[in-house]
This record gives structure tokens, sequence and C-alpha cells, in this order.
């Protein structure tokens, strides 16, 4: 049997199921795929997905790899776009550091929910001056948190700086939209 209908009748013989969501934001849906753990499907408007493509191009160390864009073919309004997957969990671990430094240097207070690494991350790209005085108070008080700070505040500057020129706004900034591959830094919504 030739390759190209050996391939032809496994893709007719697939099941097609209905994904689980593996996550998701305000204006779209992620779901992992089976076939290929180490990916995700990005969904949303054409729009979105334009605007997910054009960014992650641009300076592709900060941004996922890009497997593969197209249309739904159940939804004709609605495209998807195949990512890198990426360690989220490492993120989350290394912010919760931070915060316990934040917290014991004075600068946030965890008992108040608009009072987290994510609020000063995001004061930080509104204010870059304050940088210094926070950077100087961790320093004091926690050394591990003080390190994490100083790797994430650059990076974080470095894609703020790719999202407001490329999309012309500013970066939805939150734990939930960074992650690792490998060793590398990246964001995954912007």
């Amino acid at each position: 049997m030739e390759l190209r209908s050996l391939i032809k009748r496994i893709l007719s013989e697939m099941p097609i199921t209905k994904k689980s969501k593996f996550g998701g934001g305000m204006f779209h849906d992620i779901y992992s795929f089976k076939q290929f753990p180490d990916r995700l499907f990005k969904v949303g408007t054409i729009s979105d997905v334009e605007e997910w493509l054009e960014v992650f191009s641009a300076k592709k160390k900060l941004f996922p790899k890009v497997y593969n864009a197209k249309k739904m073919k159940n939804r004709p309004d609605i495209y998807y776009v195949e990512i890198e997957k990426l360690d989220t969990d490492r993120v989350i671990k290394e912010w919760q550091i931070i915060e316990s430094g934040l917290e014991l240097a004075g600068i946030v207070d965890l008992d108040d929910p608009e009072n987290s690494v994510d609020f000063v991350f995001s004061n930080i790209m509104a204010l870059p001056s304050i940088y210094t005085k926070y950077k100087t108070a961790l320093r004091s008080v926690d050394m591990a948190a003080y390190n994490l700070f100083i790797k994430w505040v650059p990076f974080l500057q470095e894609v703020q700086e790719v999202v407001e020129k490329v999309a012309g706004r500013e970066l939805d900034l939150h734990r939930y939209n960074f992650g690792y591959s490998g060793n590398q830094m990246k964001c995954l919504d912007i």
C-alpha cells in the first residue's frame, strides 16, 4: 500500500472526539492534543489569531513556537493556533517565591487579592522607576526572591515592548500567561 493511501485510511478511521478544555482566557480557549502532548491549541477569532501570530513572530525567543494556524472545520468564524506547550507550573512557583519575598519586604499584603506579584509587575511596567526601590527592598530580606525578581522584570519589560510595538497595547500581565520552554522564559498570552 502506498504511504499516502495508508495515511488517508488511518486519518479516516480516527475517531473525532470533543476535546477537553486545558485552559483559556477572556476571549479564547486552550485545548490539549493527545497525539502531541507537547502542544496546545489556542482557539479564538480571526483577529485574535492574527494578533497572536504577529506578536509571536516579532521576537520568537520570547514566545511559544507556532506549529500551525488554521480555520476550524466545524466553526468557520473560529480559528486556532497550534503552539508549543510551556511549563507554567514553574512560573507559578517562582512567582509565589517572589510574592513571599515582597510580603516580607512590606511591599505586598497577600491577604489583599489586589496585592500580588502580578500587580507589582504591572506597576513596574507602568512606572519603571519603582523597580529599583522594590529590588533593594527584596535584596535585604530574601535573596532567592530577589534573584527571581531581577530575572523576571527585564524579561517582562522586553515582552511589553514587543506587545506595545506590534499590538499597540499593554501586555496582559499575570502569572498564568507565562511558561518555560526548557530554561527559556516565554509569554504564551498577550
